[in-house]
């Protein structure tokens, strides 16, 4: 095993690479989306990195709405299976990667025939209250 001295501290090798991988994490976590994307496109270990970036910021600004990690997986399966989006100030957040516009709803388009479906997740499963629904 071979140890490196930085600062007058010693390191191991595996040390050193969990740092360096705390670091590009750090720095990619201060990047927007669109850099973020450019990043992601330079080899596959970033690209790893930019994907668990992004759920992140899904599951931070969904919290307040999908509590359980089991859930907000079987939503975002519910949301693709249905057609669905996610439309807002939660969408905003998404894409700019953190919760910069506050939330006070969860704002979800799904097309005619698919409302039932997600209407029963939604207030079912999830207990959240359906306020608002239109019906277009």
């Amino acid at each position: 095993m071979s140890i490196h001295q930085y600062d007058s501290l010693y390191y191991s090798q595996s040390e050193l690479v969990l740092l360096a991988k705390e670091l590009v994490v750090m720095i990619l976590d201060g990047l927007n989306i669109q850099d973020l994307v450019n990043v992601a496109q330079t080899c596959s270990s970033i690209h790893g990195v930019v994907l668990y970036l992004l759920e992140t910021y899904k599951h931070q600004i969904l919290t307040p709405y999908i509590r359980s990690e089991h859930y907000c997986h079987q939503f975002f399966a519910l949301l693709t299976s249905t057609r669905g989006m996610i439309t807002g100030s939660c969408a905003i957040n998404m894409i700019l990667g953190s919760p910069t516009y506050p939330t006070n709803n969860l704002n979800i388009v799904v097309p005619e025939g698919e409302f039932e479906l997600m209407a029963h997740f939604l207030t079912d499963i999830l207990c959240l209250d359906a306020g608002a629904t239109t019906i277009n």
